[in-house]
């Protein structure tokens, strides 16, 4: 019987009957953590969580009431000897500590209900009220720090209570007599008061159109963000754990993104995450979304083999270990995926003419171990106007069932006009190769609207030199390491040609060698 349907509406009509989200969390109090790290549920509606099940990524706890606080929508986990005192929320212990004793370097908090169903999460690392007293706050995906020392355990968050600058009402009475009339004592002149400045409280967010996705269906992120300055935002996904699916970029545009996931799992809950660095301020704002992709094509075997949490830690008993083994058997008698998946990502549409350009290869290896030889250059007819057509060759070793991302730099040097990108890959030093082919239009200047088109990496060196250089928050780094780079030093060369060009153009140049060694045998033998 397949379960998961059933699953998936008994997770739907628990978020119907009472929302449960993460508010809240402490978890690396200032001085000893001991007894003083928490976790602070939101409730729509009060409800007894006894029973449901709090962990991190080592370990899990289930929950046990010390105070069900009816007339509150906010429930607070706690370790023994937690100060609880004038709190008004329901309390529940997670026993000595909160999993495996939340860490401070970064970590994930993950709610289950009894019954296993997943119910909420968010991780966090370590950028954010790191031992200053300060907790985690989060709305609407976006996480920030508290602005009072403690947080806000059982009240409403800190930054929601910000209050809005209102200029105060004049009072009349200043300039009135005792009885309310006006005075004939002339008011003294009072120096016009200076505006108070602006405050730095951007509000970021971000947004996804649903939560339920198959296996290769595109997902659009986009950020919201009122905010007027230079501003960075580097996004990726994660998985429960922390694990990146998506490696990190940075962007400088509120344009929507997308994202392809591709699970070998009957299903996956994934974490789109952002993180937000403004010039005002060296704060860092953070905003995720959670997913469920569901792999209806997904093998039995891999499908049981998933990992499912546990109240407790144990050992497997003697029916699992039989169980995993037949498992095991089964998987390896079923037939092996022999296709090699390539996918072009972030390629820009246009391009600024003298504009170097990143876009990046995924290869999904489902074959036995290859090695791989991928190059990209941008052509029209015989000519290449990214220089030699191999600069940016790169060689990479991918294992059986893994997958790699490479990024391609080029350099183009061409008038305005269409051209096309082509990316080569030859696998195992095969003669023959796999080409991607797509369309490219080069722009007379970048700086006119080209950067629009522009990888995102690429828009990062057109802000404010000091954002860039404070921004440790963005992960990416390029997985392969290019084995030679286009060079700008000259920027005006000649563009590489077939050889059939080259052969037109040398004919002239032989036929004066050849007349000038006739001449020299003549004048040789006279």
């Amino acid at each position: 019987m397949n379960v998961l349907p059933l699953l998936l509406v008994m997770l739907l009509a628990i978020s119907d009957a009472c929302a449960i989200s993460i508010n809240e969390g402490m978890y690396n109090p200032a001085g000893e953590d001991n007894n003083k790290e928490f976790i602070e549920l939101l409730l729509d509606t009060p409800m007894n969580l006894s029973g449901f099940i709090i962990m991190d990524r080592a370990s899990n706890d289930t929950l046990v009431p010390l105070r069900i606080q009816q007339d509150s929508v906010y429930a607070l986990i706690v370790e023994e000897g937690f100060n609880t005192t004038s709190i008004n929320a329901s309390i529940y212990s997670a026993g000595s500590s909160i999993g495996n004793n939340l860490d401070n370097s970064g970590d994930a908090v993950i709610l289950y209900a009894p019954n296993g169903t997943l119910l909420t999460n968010v991780s966090y690392d370590g950028t954010l009220a790191n031992g200053n007293g300060r907790s985690i706050e989060f709305f609407e995906g976006m996480a920030r720090e508290s602005l009072e020392t403690g947080g806000t355990p059982g009240r409403e968050n800190s930054i929601l209570a910000v209050p809005v600058n209102v200029s105060a009402p004049d009072n009349e009475s200043e300039d009135r007599g005792a009885d309310g009339n006006d005075s004939n004592v002339p008011a003294e002149e009072v120096p016009a008061e200076e505006e108070p400045p602006i405050e730095c409280n951007p509000r970021f967010a971000l947004s996804i159109p649903k939560e339920v996705y198959q296996n290769s269906e595109q997902i659009a992120i986009s950020f919201r963000l009122n905010y007027s300055g230079d501003f960075i935002i580097g996004y990726g996904v994660e998985d429960l754990f922390g694990k990146i699916v998506k490696q990190y970029l940075n962007t400088t545009n509120l344009r929507t993104k997308t994202y392809t996931p591709r699970i070998k799992e009957r299903d996956k809950v994934l974490v789109i995450k952002a993180r937000l660095l403004v010039d005002c301020t060296d704060v860092i704002s953070q905003a995720e979304k959670q997913v469920i992709v569901l792999n209806p094509d997904a093998t039995e075997a891999s499908a049981s083999r998933q990992a499912v949490p546990a109240r407790e830690a144990s050992s497997p008993s003697d029916e699992e270990e039989a169980s995993i083994e037949r498992a095991q058997e089964q998987d390896e008698e079923k037939p092996k995926r022999t296709k090699i998946d390539y996918e072009l990502l972030d390629l820009p549409s246009t391009i600024g003419h003298d504009s170097e350009f990143t876009a990046r290869l995924l290869i999904d290896n489902n074959q036995q171990a290859h090695q791989f030889e991928v190059w990209s250059y941008i052509y029209r007819g015989p000519k290449s106007y990214s220089g030699e057509r191999e600069d940016n060759l790169q060689r990479v070793n991918i294992e059986a069932g893994e997958s790699a991302i490479i990024e391609l730099q080029n350099i183009v040097e061409a008038l305005p006009g269409k051209y096309k990108y082509k990316v080569k890959i030859r696998k195992d030093a095969q003669s023959t190769t796999t080409d991607i082919t797509k369309e490219l239009a080069v722009i007379a200047n970048a700086s006119t609207g080209g950067e629009e088109a522009l990888a995102e990496t690429q828009n990062v060196s057109m802000i404010n030199p000091a954002l860039v250089s404070s921004l440790d928050i963005v992960r990416q780094q390029p997985l392969i390491e290019p084995r030679k780079t286009a060079s700008r030093q000259n920027p005006v060369r000649a563009v590489f040609e077939s050889k059939g060009e080259r052969l037109k153009e040398g004919i002239p140049y032989f036929l004066i060698a050849v007349l000038a060694l006739i001449v020299l045998v003549f004048v040789w033998k006279s």
